[in-house]
């Protein structure tokens, strides 16, 4: 079966939950190339997949002190246009929590991504992982357009399940 060469990028980073996300948001921003690559239908991971509400943005506690900013503030700023975010106060003891419609954070995700300039592969499933001295330099992934390649410079395994280093053979 043929794979078709969707190029080569400065940075590829595969799972774009919050942390994929996050880090592909930085570094396009910065000036990079940048593709994220996600196996769902939509952006957000587990921030839209399961969950409902963000913790860790303050610290726990009677007095909280917000602790986390940058694109999780552009995060909370986009949630907040849509009217259908609210700050918790200490839920069970974990602190402030965000409390947030997943949906509407799918779409918050998806344009801040766009707005950064880094591109969006979503439907895609990592099949292979080509290593050169000891460098990844290349993905497989299989794509509902058939069989797809990756190249770059640096490569991000967000995942959550260490699939990436998984296929590249790296211990994790």
């Amino acid at each position: 079966m043929k794979t078709r060469s969707l190029g080569h990028f400065d940075l590829v980073v595969v799972g774009a939950g919050s942390a994929g996300a996050i880090a592909a948001i930085t570094a396009a921003r910065s000036g990079s190339e940048v593709l994220v690559i996600d196996r769902l239908p939509f952006v957000g991971g587990t921030s839209t997949g399961v969950l409902d509400t963000f913790y860790g943005f303050y610290t726990p506690g009677e007095n909280a002190k917000k602790i986390v900013g940058g694109i999780p503030d552009d995060v909370v700023e986009g949630l907040s246009k849509f009217g259908s975010m609210i700050e918790r106060p200490n839920t069970y003891g974990a602190g402030t929590g965000i409390t947030y419609n997943p949906e509407h954070l799918k779409v918050v995700w998806e344009s801040l991504l766009q707005k950064s300039g880094a591109k969006i592969l979503l439907h895609s499933l990592l099949q292979e992982v080509r290593v050169s001295d000891g460098r990844v330099t290349e993905l497989v992934l299989a794509t509902r357009a058939g069989l797809c390649s990756v190249k770059g410079n640096y490569f991000i395994d967000a995942t959550g399940d260490a699939d990436l280093s998984h296929f590249a053979g790296f211990g994790y």
